[in-house]
């Protein structure tokens, strides 16, 4: 399977830009979790009023003969002149009564954010289960596991390819399980130390994988599977105020992991894993022979701060 090419060209408030390449802005917007609509760019503008009627004048040429529903949106108070209702009422006479305030035709949003007005029509829209998924909603239910958009960036990050194998050895309650399902990984292996969790995540996977998934009572510093045979691992390990790590600590903990991980990857294989920031978790992976790629730091409370490591097997 080859990988969709695309570069991000520029980050706004709320927004970003980026050349899509050979992306499929539907499938994109499928697998994406804080990604709420893709577009077509079809111009910007300074958010005064001059800027947006010209916008909106340059919209109107390219939607030559297209019925549109015209729908602004304002970040954070970004512009307070071009409000809505004047951004509407600009887009709506030089539309020429293409433009409907009601919902019919295309979507042409106007983003007003960071001293910039951009249009663009709407190609897709992201998955519309997440609430569906959220940990109380689920047959079986502890405090303390990652939403499901959260666990489906981490399980994004591990890059799971369509029939590939995916592995969370501290899977909790299933989160990242069910998000490696719904992005399309193949074969699913899943497992926990904590015996109420293995039984409970074995619910709450047959509910959401029908039956897609292996899930296995172990220690995950003695994976019970085979040398390189795993594409991809999310996983997030117990460390915070509600979590146990069977008395060994988090270090020692991820010690034992991290290095049954690696034999478990096959080379080129990512790896996803969190920990304290305080911990050092990106050292960690260093010393157990992986190549880390990134490192990305999450507040949560006053007490602790995630680090989030995306590390590949050489």
């Amino acid at each position: 399977m080859v990988t969709p090419s695309y570069r991000i060209t520029y980050h706004l408030e709320g927004l970003a830009l980026f050349d899509a390449g050979s992306l499929n802005p539907r499938k994109a917007a499928e697998r994406a979790a804080w990604v709420r609509e893709i577009g077509l760019l079809l111009g910007i503008a300074e958010s005064t009023v001059e800027g947006i009627e010209a916008l909106a004048e340059e919209a109107a040429r390219s939607l030559e003969g297209e019925k549109v529903w015209v729908d602004p949106w304002r970040f954070k108070g970004y512009s307070p002149q071009a409000r809505e209702d004047v951004v509407r009422r600009i887009l709506v006479s030089k539309l020429r009564g293409r433009a409907s305030l009601g919902k019919g035709g295309k979507v042409l949003r106007v983003f007003i954010t960071e001293g910039v007005a951009i249009a663009g029509i709407i190609l897709a829209s992201r998955e519309k289960g997440f609430h569906l998924r959220r940990p109380r909603r689920r047959p079986f239910f502890k405090p303390g596991p990652l939403s499901p958009d959260l666990s489906r960036v981490l399980v994004n990050l591990s890059r799971p390819r369509e029939g590939s194998t995916f592995l969370d050895p501290f899977c909790g309650t299933g989160g990242f399980a069910i998000e490696a399902m719904m992005v399309g990984a193949g074969r699913i292996i899943c497992g926990d130390l904590d015996r109420a969790m293995y039984r409970g995540s074995r619910v709450n996977l047959d509910t959401f994988t029908c039956g897609r998934c292996l899930v296995i009572a172990h220690n995950a510093a003695k994976l019970p599977i085979g040398s390189g045979v795993v594409d991809s691992i999310a996983t997030d390990p117990p460390y915070g105020r509600s979590t146990t790590t069977a008395r060994m600590g988090y270090r020692r903990l991820m010690e034992g992991f991290l290095s049954a991980a690696l034999e478990a990857l096959a080379p080129g294989g990512y790896i996803v894993y969190a920990g304290p920031h305080s911990e050092e978790p990106a050292s960690l992976g260093e010393e157990a022979g992986l190549q880390v790629l990134a490192r990305m730091h999450m507040y949560v409370h006053s007490s602790l701060t995630r680090e989030v490591v995306v590390a590949r097997r050489p």
